[in-house]
């Protein structure tokens, strides 16, 4: 057991100092830990790849402690019911105005039409009238329908299942009301009726994501360190085709130590204290800081004058910037298809 203690003992202090000779040698000089690693004296070191892990980790713990988004539909709320009609405070509502439990006022309830009988979605109730709380807010801004509009979404809710049926109504309750009523219009009636698997699953998807977007931007920023890790190579090849002489693998261990500084000075401005401009001057300096460290590392690694390498700082930035913000729709696009 002793010697199993000493070992890890000996491994933690050992990576304890590598931490911060790595660290001292990554941010005092830019540049200096790369061209160590590309002259074989890494042994004092950690590895790139780890170093980038473990910033990475960090920094995206840290987002996801700083985005503080909604739980549920927020907003997009319906009003809906299953079996047999409203439930009993609607119904004794309309008990005692003179309505019906399964009519109110000649079109209050739309069945539509499914495998099960029993579900009935209510369009037109009105929720102040009846004295429903919790939807005032809702039915304040509800968009009204026309008769039109109405009879193209009664068909057009045939090709939904009953979950996605329930999340249109509420929905169509939400401040997006108008623009869904509005865009399921624009679709005819041989359009939904030739609508094929692939139509009918994307629009499943555009409906759970009106329903609850916030679950879909939540599993887009759980994904962004893979859109990240995936642009990491493509940055080495954009490096590759400015600095030809050097190897693919010295490229890519330049773009570890980069997003390494990048991912601990982001970290850095989130954690950042809010209040007498402290955020806002200390974000700015920080990304000044890192931008000049970028150039500083581009010059002292690869060599080349100052003109030369601002010129190819400028092309690196901007196509990094492209393959970035394709890497993040990329992302949202896959989440969107297979949330």
């Amino acid at each position: 057991m002793f010697p199993v203690v000493g070992q890890a003992l000996a491994e933690t202090f050992e990576t304890d100092s590598r931490l911060w000779a790595t660290l001292r040698a990554l941010f005092a000089r830019p540049g200096h830990l790369s061209t160590e690693f590309s002259r074989n004296r890494r042994a004092s070191y950690l590895p790139p790849f780890r170093l980038y892990l473990f910033s990475s980790i960090v920094f995206f713990f840290a987002l996801s402690m700083t985005i503080d988004l909604p739980e549920g539909p927020g907003q997009a709320r319906a009003f809906f019911t299953e079996g047999d009609g409203p439930p009993p405070v609607v119904r004794e509502r309309l008990r005692e105005r003179g309505i019906g439990p399964s009519r109110a006022d000649g079109d209050a309830e739309e069945e539509v039409g499914g495998e099960e009988p029993g579900l009935t979605i209510q369009f037109d109730f009105d929720e102040d009238d009846l004295g429903l709380e919790g939807l005032a807010d809702a039915s304040a801004s509800r968009y009204v329908p026309t008769p039109e509009q109405r009879a193209v979404m009664e068909r057009f809710v045939e090709i939904l299942d009953d979950e996605r049926r329930r999340r249109l109504v509420r929905v169509l309750r939400g401040p997006l009301g108008k623009p869904v009523w509005e865009t399921v219009e624009s679709l005819t009636i041989q359009g939904i009726a030739e609508v094929d698997r692939v139509g009918l699953y994307v629009l499943g998807q555009v409906i759970d994501f009106l329903y609850d977007p916030w679950a879909a931007l939540q599993t887009w920023i759980e994904n962004l360190p893979v859109a990240m890790f995936c642009v990491l190579p493509l940055y080495a090849l954009l490096l590759k085709i400015v600095y030809p002489s050097r190897y693919y693998a010295e490229h890519i261990v330049f773009a570890m130590h980069i997003h390494t500084v990048a991912f601990i000075v982001f970290t850095v401005m989130m954690l950042l204290p809010e209040g007498a401009d402290v955020d806002d001057w200390g974000s700015l300096a920080l990304f000044i800081a890192f931008a000049v460290y970028q150039f500083l590392a581009l010059r002292n690694y690869y060599g080349g004058g100052a003109l030369a390498t601002t010129v190819k700082y400028c092309f690196l930035g901007a196509s990094y910037s492209v393959l970035l913000f394709a890497a993040f729709l990329a992302a949202f696009v896959a989440v969107f298809l297979l949330m």
